[in-house]
């Protein structure tokens, strides 16, 4: 217990030198906004602004305070080491154009701290959910309860009792990722008044996490939901928590695995569970509110999973409809049975998921290999097709670009990208799982046959092809798909095969392309066809 207190201790020791050496900067921001000007404003902001103030003086850090959300501009933000959202609430943006400043900064590597109801903010975004961690939902009335450090190893604890009394609001929230790492805990059982709470208590996991560290989306984000009462701004314990977890924040590490920063988390879906469909347990996940839209389905590619493919965009896409991704046999969550694996098995996989959810048509987005499963499905079962969106997929073995082939013939396990076998390891760890879901997969390729053109001109549906232009498959196939079509729409992107989607196998690419991507997309889904 003492050698963990003193390496705790020389590592805060080590990142607080670093921090003042730099003289960073902090934004601490503020805004408590709604249009009808009705919105709970905390009393508590002067005192934590004067706590952090003075935080920043003792750690050599410059800070800024402000609730004008002007300052969410690109030029502005690079100034800031973090964004301390302290007790802001509500719409913390006035505009598209500063959230996607916020995000851009999140993605280049900013640091977050988010203090008490921070998680009030934005209720309506489920990116900024996924940066805070969760979305507050309810508290019961105010009152003592025993908080216990979880994670005694990670530098924000440092000086933090092991176990604690403290008398606050409970916050109590939803959609939390599952990426977040737990640093405060409290026993929800032993609260009172919950029963007057909607929705009850025991909806939440237990034990409650009051504070938390995660790397979302490549930023460093640390939250802490105390804080609610002005006079806790000078108890040294939530002071230090917020200094430990300002300077871990700030702090850059000096090695980072690139299977760390190569998949963003999955923000927590709304719903998932199996369905069982033609003797599989397929899972799935749904993501976003029910919305009039209709619901897109996303279709990974081989090897892959939902994270893999769709970490990136699914925070974009679940803005604006439900979304709803599925992982196929042998891949991910879904356990592998004995029946081969096929374009033509997904499909009919996807048209059982479907009628085992109850939805009767929905918008099918498939990259990769999923791109070809897309349009098996609309080829075999047109009526639950709406529209298609058909990403770096190929209908024709000589789709691909040269020495595609001889690649897959004489490929090995090894040859597989470790960021997949990381994720597959992550959600099964069977490396028999991992090396069928591989052999698969290679014979599936292998023995692929040309989708006829006859096929293809069947598919009445509304499809927009994608592809990067120096993607695997080759920007003239893409184009002869487009026009075998019958309402076949093409769009280049810049990149490779994934890259404008922010695929896991590209994390350095250019952060605007997934942005451009989706917009493209759902602005293709909405609109009328031509």
């Amino acid at each position: 217990m003492r050698r963990h207190s003193i390496i705790r201790a020389l590592a805060l020791l080590a990142l607080t030198a670093s921090a003042a050496r730099a003289q960073k900067k902090i934004l601490v921001y503020t805004r408590n906004f709604t249009p009808d000007n009705k919105g709970y404003v905390h009393e508590n902001i002067p005192f934590a602004v004067a706590a952090l103030t003075k935080i920043g003086a003792e750690q050599g850090l410059t800070v800024h305070v402000t609730d004008d959300p002007s300052v969410f501009d690109d030029a502005k933000l690079a100034q800031y080491a973090a964004l301390v959202f302290a007790n802001s609430n509500n719409e913390a943006f006035a505009t598209d154009a500063q959230k996607d400043a916020f995000r851009r900064y999140i993605q280049r590597g900013g640091g977050f701290v988010g203090i008490h109801s921070a998680s009030g903010s934005q209720r309506d975004w489920p990116y900024f959910w996924s940066v805070v961690g969760g979305k507050f939902v309810v508290h019961p009335k105010i009152q003592p309860f025993t908080v216990r450090v979880v994670d005694s190893a990670q530098v924000a604890t440092a000086g933090v009792p092991a176990e604690f009394e403290w008398t606050d609001e409970f916050y109590f929230l939803d959609h939390l990722n599952s990426g977040i790492h737990p640093v405060l805990v409290s026993d929800r059982t032993k609260l009172r008044s919950t029963e007057e709470m909607k929705p009850p208590a025991s909806e939440f996991p237990n034990p409650t996490p009051l504070a938390w560290w995660q790397t979302f989306d490549g930023g460093r984000e640390f939250y802490i939901a105390l804080g609610h009462d002005k006079a806790t701004y000078t108890n040294p314990i939530l002071t230090r928590l917020i200094a430990n977890a300002i300077v871990w924040a700030t702090t850059k590490p000096k090695h980072v695995a690139s299977s760390d920063v190569s998949v963003a988390t999955v923000p927590k879906p709304t719903r998932s569970g199996y369905a069982a469909v033609n003797g599989l347990q397929m899972y799935y996940e749904m993501y976003g509110s029910p919305s009039s839209r209709m619901p897109l389905v996303l279709l990974h590619g081989g090897g892959s999973t939902i994270g893999t493919n769709f970490s990136r965009i699914i925070p974009l896409l679940e803005s604006t409809r439900t979304v709803i991704a599925v992982e196929f046999q042998a891949h991910g969550h879904t356990r592998d049975v004995d029946r081969p694996v096929t374009f033509e098995q997904d499909a009919d996989d996807i048209f059982a998921l479907l009628h085992e959810l109850h939805i009767p048509k929905a918008d099918l987005l498939g990259f990769s290999n999923g791109g070809t499963t897309a349009m098996q499905v609309a080829i075999r079962h047109p009526e639950v097709v709406n529209r298609l969106v058909i990403a770096s997929a190929n209908y024709r073995r000589d789709g691909m670009q040269s020495g595609f082939w001889d690649f897959m013939k004489n490929g090995t396990f090894a040859d597989m990208p470790q960021p997949y076998k990381d994720a597959y390891l992550k959600i099964v760890p069977s490396e028999e799982g991992l090396h069928a879901m591989y052999e698969r997969d290679n014979r599936r390729m292998l023995a692929f046959k040309d989708i006829p053109d006859e096929a293809i001109r069947s598919i009445h549906a509304p499809a927009l092809v994608v592809v990067g232009d120096a993607d695997v498959i080759q920007p003239e196939h893409a184009l002869a798909l487009s026009r075998l079509l019958p309402h076949g729409r093409l769009c280049i992107l810049p990149g490779t095969h994934g890259s404008y989607m922010g695929e896991i196998m590209t994390p350095l690419a250019n952060d605007e392309v997934p942005r451009t991507f989706v917009s493209i997309v759902t602005q293709y889904l909405s609109s009328k066809v031509n």
